[in-house]
């Protein structure tokens, strides 16, 4: 019970700043340069509780897909 109340004040504290940031650089920032932007603005949180609220707010970052892969040189 203490540690859901926990978890739900860190999500209800950090959860709008999290959103900013990651629509702020285009929805394709993960957890660890999430965590790297608020230290940069001084607020130190665990990648854990980044990714915790994260799911919370069923973020969901943009990446690229490989269309072929490489060939090995002989």
């Amino acid at each position: 019970m203490f540690v859901q109340t926990r978890l739900k004040n860190k999500v209800l504290k950090y959860a709008q700043e999290i959103q900013s940031i990651f629509n702020r650089n285009y929805q394709s920032y993960g957890t660890r340069r999430i965590r790297k932007a608020l230290s940069n603005q001084g607020i130190i949180v665990s990648r854990r509780d980044v990714a915790k609220v994260i799911k919370a707010l069923s973020l969901k970052s943009k990446y690229t897909v490989i269309a072929y892969a490489k060939l090995k040189a002989r």
